[in-house]
């Protein structure tokens, strides 16, 4: 007798789940040095392991295999000595490249949310602890960045936290008593800016005294009384970074432990960070960190200094001023020992790159005789001018960590091997900084203040142009503010496709336009090379062919609105003994791709009905334009020629208008004048005001936040401006 045979059972399949993937075991490439991680508990996952999706190696696999192709094609087009199919094969590596080196970075990309999520349990339990009520916001949270640095910005963020619950908000009595919700709000929050990712933690709590800070510096005998009084109130807050700095009045667990923010801000710099500090006593503070996207691959810009040279990372980089040998006496001075520069209405600390290193015989404290080129870089919070013999070019390098016998150099943050073969060290900003004794100089001979009070009655707006020909015959000149990059191409890089042309950017397309098929001008002579001007519009970034660039000035113009106003030129001035036309480039995308201009809706439909806005310049030339703009967008338009004119329309109006957009230089009463006056003006004190200036710079602003104004723009940039019209006008409807 047979008995039947039971089957086997066999388990249902398995979701198949993402791969993981243990790289190659390598020196983590970074800015500066990173802490060293610690040893993993025996039995736990290693550090070194990431979870890959199948989808991004199926990708990868397919990127390696047209990788391959084209290497085949290259080597037969090189055996073979064509050199056409040499040059468009070449094109093809490049772009693979490209694709590939963001597919693998993708790879280390994790969220931020995995950090700030465990944030919510440490705020709900110290709440608890310090008997306050307190809720955590969080915004961003699918923001990316390098495991690395994700993994590296835990304890900062974290001490953060907690100092912003146990010192800056107040007990649930107090908030009351202060005319605020008794249920305080601390808001986590991230996004990405300017090829980096920007992380916040604001608390609408008691905000920092500077008062208390003061006292307590001299205290500790920190600083002494004639420095103190000297700084700004931005200065006296950024004290509470300094070594053993804390006002915690007793130890407890939660802070006053004797570590203070200098931790945190230690350990920022070691990733290529900045920290800034935004407070208002009585109303909230705002800690904004800024951090490189990843530490593996950066743009830099190459400089030389003699034959050395050295790369500095572009994320530093504020702008470049060649000051030409007939200007040098008069831009830059030797105060002491130092030597500074006019720049903007403040002046800018300026150090020989070759007297740091010690390549240069230069004597420190005297100004060249021959033209110079000077990087402004953003050490934190300071601005400071770097002197080269050189620039030469910008690229995207691979970092690689110092040795042993260099760790003990602050002025270097890496190194990177060129495509030569050479290698450069990588120039870090902060440490130059640190080791130069760097800080915010002060004009206190009094002439400064005299000229500016002089200048202010007669003046025009200065105005930073990129001088550029289309034609031989004919120049034009383009507001710098608005320009994101300049790339030098050669001419069949340019490819067309429907009619239109574009280029191959940055592992995408770039659209392009010629100012001739807006513009009655003369047509772009044909070149070898050409340069392309990118600039964003509607959220897309677009590229402005031109046949070359003249020259980079700051110059006060007079332009004319009248004689050459037409679609994508805004109007003509004088530059250089030649008649320049002025570039609109919002005009040029709006007449050749409307499709792309991201209308703003009209205020009448936002709002419900239509908003009244004051608009404050004393050139007719701008305040016809940005009237222009403003009215088309929906809005109903007053204006005035200057802040005492301002206040009579004011005193006329004043129920009916909803926000003031305000030139800064002007004649009888400037800008941050006139905002004085409406804040200490009870009718006026939360009227939104916004400062709409050819005045840029982290000093100029700093002086407009300080004088009440809501935000401040560059007053030919029109997404912007209509864009922070919108909110601010939406954010006082909602309240």
């Amino acid at each position: 007798m047979s008995l039947p045979l039971t089957p086997p059972v066999v388990p249902p399949a398995a979701e198949p789940a993402p791969v993981a993937v243990q790289p190659e075991v390598v020196a983590m490439p970074a800015l500066s040095a990173l802490p060293k991680p610690a040893k993993p508990m025996p039995g736990a996952v290693a550090e070194n392991t990431l979870r890959v999706h199948v989808k991004l190696l199926d990708s990868l696999m397919t990127l390696a295999g047209e990788l391959v192709l084209t290497r085949n094609q290259l080597l037969r087009a090189v055996a073979s000595g064509d050199t056409p199919a040499i040059e468009v094969t070449a094109q093809r590596v490049d772009l693979i490249t490209s694709e590939l080196q963001e597919a693998i970075m993708s790879t280390r990309m994790q969220p931020l949310g995995n950090v700030f999520h465990k944030f919510q349990r440490v705020v709900r339990d110290l709440a608890k602890e310090l008997g306050k009520e307190i809720t955590l916001v969080i915004e961003g949270e699918e923001v990316e960045l390098d495991k690395a640095v994700i993994e590296a910005i835990g304890d900062p963020l974290m001490h953060l936290v907690r100092n912003g619950i146990d010192h800056g908000i107040e007990r649930p009595a107090a908030r009351q008593q202060a005319g605020k919700p008794m249920q305080a709000t601390l808001t986590l929050s991230a996004r990405h800016e300017a090829g980096q990712v920007i992380i916040e933690v604001t608390d609408d709590g008691a905000g920092i005294d500077q008062r208390k800070i003061k006292d307590k510096a001299l205290t500790m005998g920190l600083c002494d009384r004639v420095h103190l009084e000297a700084m700004s109130d931005k200065e006296l807050v950024r004290l509470i970074f300094l070594p053993g700095f804390s006002m915690a009045k007793q130890v407890t667990d939660i802070s006053g432990r004797g570590v203070g923010l200098d931790v945190v801000h230690t350990n920022l710099t070691k990733l290529g960070g900045t920290i800034d500090i935004e407070s208002q006593v009585g109303r909230r503070s705002t800690f904004r960190i800024k951090l490189p996207l990843t530490l593996a691959i950066i743009p830099c810009l190459l400089v030389a200094v003699g034959d050395e040279r050295y790369a500095l990372p572009q994320v530093n980089l504020v702008e470049l001023i060649r000051v030409p040998a007939a200007q040098v006496a008069h831009r830059l001075e030797a105060i002491g020992s130092a030597l500074v520069m006019r720049h903007r209405g403040s002046l800018l600390p300026i150090v020989h790159l070759g007297e740091i290193l010690g390549l240069s015989p230069q004597t420190a404290g005297q100004p060249c005789a021959a033209a110079v080129n000077i990087l402004v870089v953003a050490a934190g919070d300071l601005h400071y001018g770097l002197m080269v013999d050189a620039l030469l070019d910008s690229e995207e390098i691979v970092v690689k960590p110092l040795g042993q016998h260099l760790q003990g150099c602050k002025s270097y943050a890496g190194a990177t091997i060129l495509g030569d073969g050479r290698v450069a060290l990588i120039l870090d900003v902060v440490g130059i900084r640190t080791m130069m004794h760097l800080a915010e100089v002060k004009d206190t001979s009094g002439a400064e203040k005299h000229r500016a009070v002089q200048q202010n009655q007669t003046r025009e707006d200065s105005q930073s142009l990129l001088l550029v020909r289309n034609a031989p015959d004919e120049q034009f000149a383009i507001p710098l503010s608005l320009i994101s990059r300049i790339e030098k191409i050669p001419a069949h890089a340019i490819e067309t496709s429907g009619g239109r042309r574009y280029m191959q950017y940055r592992g995408g397309t770039l659209r392009l336009l010629a100012l001739e098929e807006v513009a009655h001008v003369t047509p772009r002579a044909e070149a070898e090379t050409l340069s392309v001007i990118v600039f964003a519009t509607g959220g897309r970034e677009i590229g402005l062919m031109v046949s070359s660039i003249i020259d980079v000035l700051e110059a006060e113009v007079v332009f004319d609105d009248m004689t050459f106003r037409q679609p994508g030129i805004l109007g003509s001035a004088i530059i250089m003994g030649h008649t320049t036309l002025l570039v609109d480039l919002f005009g040029l995308v709006a007449t050749a791709l409307p499709d792309w201009v991201m209308r703003p809706e009209r205020a009448v439909t936002q709002l419900g009905t239509q908003p009244t806005v004051l608009i404050v310049e004393d050139s007719h030339f701008f305040l016809h334009h940005i009237k222009s703009f403003v009215e088309e967008a929906g809005y109903h338009v007053l204006t005035a020629m200057d802040g005492l004119e301002a206040l009579q329309v004011l005193e006329q109006h004043g129920e009916t208008i909803n926000l003031v957009l305000t030139d800064i230089e002007m004649p009888n009463l400037d800008g941050l004048g006139l905002t004085a006056r409406l804040r200490n003006d009870p009718r006026f004190a939360l009227l939104p005001i916004i400062a709409v200036t050819s005045v840029s710079g982290e000093a100029a602003e700093k002086r407009g936040l300080e004088a009440g104004i809501n935000e401040y723009l560059i007053k030919l940039d029109q997404d912007k401006i209509l864009a922070s019209m919108a909110q601010h006008l939406m954010c006082d409807c909602i309240a």
